[in-house]
């Protein structure tokens, strides 16, 4: 059984629609979503973290139809399942260990020491254990995106949703956060979805590559078939060509 699965999912909203979305993802397995900008491809992850209920069709996590399910059941599944937003979402009043312990004491009613022994963990396992007592503000953007993962997973997720983990990072510090994820969803074999236009980062991270444009969900494939696909649409996506028939929406 597959950790997420979607059925004919379809959402319209003022500036965009997409339809006809279907996909699964099992343990150990990534795709990553890519496409022009403002096409909805955060959308499309609120639609499987929970955020944002489609018009129609349906979200299945670890088996269960999230958005036709009891509330208890439910909440229960979420539990299940990490989310680094964009902007990392870290609350800027707690410490680093503050913020990955946040979690773990507000939804896991951890307490003492088996909280500390979990924060510990985590921040050693991002390689940001010597900051635990810094605040966000005091941490560089790669640090900050590290600590983001920190807390994503401090729960255990058998699933995690990453909206463009490596943005604004250079390309040094964007691979090693790339290899970081990857070797976390090889130890934790969880079934990860990122959302990124970064083509270097969805070749290294994904199992398998989709695109959203044009109301659209087209899953690509592999890295290789991919950089073969016929549609001209991803064919001038992935090489970033001036020239196609995605120039008239920039």
């Amino acid at each position: 059984m597959p950790l997420v699965k979607t059925k004919n999912l379809a959402i319209q909203l003022d500036d965009f629609s997409i339809s006809n979305v279907s996909f699964e993802v099992e343990a150990g397995e990534s795709l990553v979503i890519i496409g022009p900008s403002g096409e909805g491809k955060t959308v499309l992850l609120k639609m499987v973290a929970g955020l944002m209920q489609p018009d129609q069709g349906q979200v299945f996590i670890d088996g269960l139809d999230i958005y036709r399910s009891e509330p208890k059941e439910r909440e229960f599944k979420m539990l299940q399942m990490g989310m680094l937003f964009q902007k990392n979402a870290l609350f800027d009043s707690l410490t680093c260990a503050e913020n990955v312990a946040f979690p773990l004491r507000e939804v896991k009613k951890m307490k003492g020491q088996e909280v500390e022994d979990l924060v510990h963990a985590f921040l050693e396992a991002v390689g940001i254990l010597h900051a635990k007592q810094l605040f966000p503000h005091e941490i560089s953007g790669g640090m900050q995106k590290r600590l983001g993962i920190a807390r994503a997973l401090a729960l255990g997720p058998k699933v995690v949703l990453y909206d463009d983990p490596t943005a604004g990072l250079d390309p040094i510090t964007s691979r090693k956060i790339a290899q970081l994820l990857m070797e976390l969803q090889m130890k934790n074999q969880s079934a990860n979805i990122y959302v990124t236009n970064d083509m270097a980062r969805a070749y290294q991270l994904g199992t398998r590559i989709a695109m959203v444009v044009d109301g659209e969900f087209i899953l690509t494939g592999s890295e290789e078939e991919t950089r073969s696909h016929k549609d001209p649409r991803v064919n001038q996506f992935i090489r970033g060509a001036q020239e196609g028939p995605l120039t008239q929406d920039f």
